[in-house]
């Protein structure tokens, strides 16, 4: 937020993803009021979701107790990952990977 109220900023790089969504978003909003213009790097929520299913599949395969943080993480990306595909599913995109190829250009 210091980079933000500074006044010396008109462009602002942030990450957003799952994890940081609700602070990003109070950040987006205070850029919007100061006419910060922004861009966001590291969004594509298809890639941490693939490795966060993986980690679960290998911890229940092999009996070892999965963490509630990363079940969080799960559910949360379950919730993004079904909004994500709903949304490309509106402009035709068929199928996973070309759903990440998209994600990973915009």
């Amino acid at each position: 937020m210091a980079a933000v109220d500074d006044g010396r900023f008109d462009v602002f790089l942030m990450t957003y993803n799952f994890v940081n969504r609700e602070k990003a978003e109070r950040v987006l909003r205070a850029c919007a009021e100061k006419n910060v213009r922004t861009t966001i790097m590291t969004s594509n929520p298809m890639i941490t979701f693939k490795a966060i299913e993986g980690a679960i599949q290998s911890m229940e395969e092999t009996d070892k107790r999965v963490d509630d943080t990363l079940m969080d993480w799960h559910s949360r990306l379950v919730e993004e990952t079904t909004l994500a595909k709903n949304f490309f599913g509106k402009y035709g995109y068929k199928d996973e990977d070309e759903e990440m190829l998209k994600a990973s250009t915009t």
